[in-house]
């Protein structure tokens, strides 16, 4: 509809709303791939203040550096458990956050579950052809008994008046 015509946002209305809401189409959006290597030679060169050292977290894995840590900076260590193995023992987790340690038979309170009531948000992430499916079948009248509820308000974005004057310009030397 934005490309369309030219709707960037418009609200619905819905029995149970009031006032009605407002929904927006996003337009394009701009991704960035920054060069880093390339940035920080630059930034050295013009800003060298905004330069941060980090280590590579590769390095923590090398036994002989932790070794050394370890004995001269003990407060710079965390320890943590493997986002991989939580995941599995998230699988073995109560609703009410126990788990057992089966050394012991032991039950263990060792995280805080919400359980959310269905508010009825949702995410959606089209398919190819998802935007071109839905105009068509709303066009074709398909989408009447399953849209009733939420009728948008939409404006068409006037089309510009045709002109004859040229719209782009010449390369140098172009002849008309």
């Amino acid at each position: 509809m934005r490309n369309t015509w030219g709707v960037r946002a418009s609200t619905c209305s819905c029995p149970q709303a009031s006032p009605p809401d407002p929904w927006t189409i996003s337009g394009p959006r701009r991704k960035v791939t920054w060069h880093t290597e390339a940035l920080v030679d630059l930034v050295e060169r013009t800003a060298p203040a905004e330069l941060v050292e980090e280590i590579d977290p590769a390095a923590l894995e090398d036994a002989d550096l932790l070794d050394v840590i370890r004995e001269t900076r003990p407060d710079l260590l965390r320890r943590s458990v493997r986002k991989a193995f939580i995941k599995k023992l998230d699988e073995a987790l109560s609703d009410d956050g126990h788990l057992t340690d089966h050394s012991t038979g032991e039950v263990v309170k060792v995280a805080d579950v919400d359980h959310t009531p269905v508010t009825g948000a949702f995410t959606f992430t089209p398919g190819d052809r998802a935007e071109e499916a839905v105009l068509e079948a709303w066009h074709r009248g398909e989408l009447a008994g399953v849209a009733s509820p939420l009728v948008p308000q939409i404006e068409r974005t006037p089309e510009p008046a045709p002109t004859d004057e040229p719209t782009g310009t010449l390369p140098p030397g172009g002849q008309s």
